[in-house]
């Protein structure tokens, strides 16, 4: 379970991130276009796994041109879902603004930055720092632990609108690295899917080579 002592446990990590003084002004020109939270991955991997995260998902309570501004300038590209992908060291940050955020522009949740961990695809990723003032959102996460399942919390919309390569991906490595069961949404989600993909193995086996560089954790043919 995730507490509060987890969420210092983070913080301080960051903080201590944040004597690369390039990651220093980097946050520091986001902080002032708004809050930051930082979600997901990077929070479960610091808190509970003891490990340095692959990357950092990071959202700002802002316009989305306010951060395109931000971001002028610096060595930031555009990623393909819409925020902004920054190599920093051995780090990879993935940076929205709240407006480009998924789940706000499917109209899932809007801008408010205590509805961000609703927008979470799983209930294992449904976890969140403020990095601006230190509260956090867990419910989600600890739901999954509670429970030992993988779901799809989401409400509203047809799951056939969302069913990115990458999210079926990562539902098996999710499964395998924690130990969890699929629930029955999660695995009407990646039936139906395989049912309309011929290729769907070879489709997976590709986008898991290209994103982790591993395949061991997809189920065999």
């Amino acid at each position: 379970m995730f507490t509060s002592e987890h969420a210092k446990k983070v913080v301080a990590y960051i903080a201590k991130m944040r004597e690369n003084e390039r990651l220093d002004a980097v946050m520091r020109s986001i902080e002032d276009r708004g809050d930051v939270i930082l979600i997901g991955g990077a929070v479960r991997d610091i808190a509970l796994k003891n490990k340095q995260p692959r990357d950092f998902d990071m959202i700002v309570c802002c316009k989305g041109a306010d951060l395109q501004e931000c971001m002028k300038g610096s060595s930031a590209t555009k990623n393909r879902f819409g925020g902004y992908k920054m190599r920093i060291d051995d780090r990879i940050f993935d940076i929205w603004s709240i407006e480009d955020h998924w789940p706000v522009k499917k109209g899932i949740i809007n801008e408010e930055k205590e509805q961000i961990a609703d927008g979470a695809f799983y209930n294992i990723d449904a976890i969140c720092i403020n990095l601006s003032d230190n509260s956090f959102v867990c419910e989600g996460f600890n739901d999954a632990m509670r429970t030992m399942q993988l779901d799809i919390p989401l409400k509203g919309g047809s799951l056939a609108d969302q069913p990115h390569v990458l999210n079926i991906v990562r539902a098996y490595r999710i499964k395998k690295q924690w130990n969890l069961l699929f629930s029955d949404k999660v695995k009407r989600y990646i039936g139906e899917w395989i049912a309309r993909e011929p290729h769907a193995m070879r489709i997976l086996n590709d986008e898991a080579l290209r994103h982790f560089g591993d395949t061991s954790f997809l189920p065999r043919e």
